[in-house]
């Protein structure tokens, strides 16, 4: 085989720095996840069929699948980052110095402020509504809980499939606002099969979220912040609200659950608070102030 054609070769897979090239990348990140991924949910299908895990039960399905799918990622985001590209955690901002509390509780708050706020500017406007349940057998305390057991790894695996792996190669390659633009509308698109409530106000306001979890991972080199903000905004709806997240409604809710009393665009309809214009304010205003703090920890 002529020279010329093994350097032509070897080009449409490696960087001439000798990496290998964005989309191989990204390609080689999607088959180790889902090759995790078929292993990994057919042993917890498995377990939890043998334990009744999950029958007939939204939030055990949700639990099953977002633990494989959290392990498949962790598993995949070792191949790519420690095995083939050599780098070290930080790279993909998991890294120790990524967990400092101080981050975490600025993202947190940042996070359930961005839709508390609104909620509460739409309840005192009547445009959202509290229905009392005096008859809920349903514990306040122990439903908070059961729904932070699920939206935590909802939100992990999100964070990792969207904000992990995928935006380290993209800003390797095109840079920070190209990536964070990118993987926000995956993110967005990701949503839009989340039938019957979706409407296109709705997508276009995840796809801003995923803007802003995208610069919290950047400007605060942080994961683990994307994914406390993640939770903290969920929180507020499903655990704080009783209301829907992303279309859907989490089971039953103790004592009152909040519903739509006003016009969609401003409440979200169907798909819940975080789907109207007053969602929109808070998650502007969130990326604003994260925008803001960006310093010296910034990733450029």
């Amino acid at each position: 085989m002529p020279a010329h054609a093994v350097m032509d070769a070897r080009d449409l897979f490696y960087t001439p720095e000798g990496g290998l090239r964005a989309v191989w990348r990204l390609v080689g990140f999607a088959v180790a996840a889902a090759l995790v991924m078929a292993l990994v949910s057919a042993v917890m299908s498995t377990a939890a069929a043998m334990r009744g895990v999950g029958e007939g039960s939204l939030l055990g399905a949700m639990l099953v699948f977002s633990g494989a799918a959290v392990l498949s990622l962790a598993a995949a985001h070792f191949m790519m980052v420690r095995v083939v590209d050599e780098l070290p955690w930080r790279a993909v901002w998991l890294d120790a110095r990524a967990l400092a509390p101080r981050t975490l509780a600025w993202a947190g708050v940042l996070g359930a402020t961005a839709i508390a706020l609104p909620a509460l500017a739409l309840l005192s406007a009547g445009w959202l509504d509290a229905i009392h349940a005096p008859g809920s057998t349903v514990d306040a305390l122990r439903y908070a809980g059961v729904m932070l057991l699920v939206l935590l790894p909802a939100a992990a695996w999100e964070e990792l499939l969207f904000r992990g792996y995928a935006l380290r190669v993209l800003h390797d390659a095109l840079g920070a606002w190209p990536a964070v633009l990118i993987t926000s509308a995956a993110f967005g698109a990701a949503h839009a099969t989340n039938l019957p409530s979706v409407h296109p106000l709705a997508v276009a306001l995840v796809t801003l979220a995923g803007i802003f979890l995208g610069w919290i991972v950047l400007a605060r080199r942080s994961l683990y912040a994307a994914i406390v903000a993640h939770v903290a905004w969920n929180a507020v709806l499903v655990a704080a609200l009783h209301t829907e997240v992303s279309g859907a409604a989490l089971g039953a809710a103790p004592a009152y659950r909040i519903v739509d009393a006003g016009p969609d665009w401003a409440t979200g309809g169907p798909w819940g608070p975080e789907g109207g214009l007053a969602a929109g304010a808070g998650l502007t205003a969130a990326l604003l102030i994260t925008l803001s703090r960006r310093g010296s920890r910034e990733e450029r």
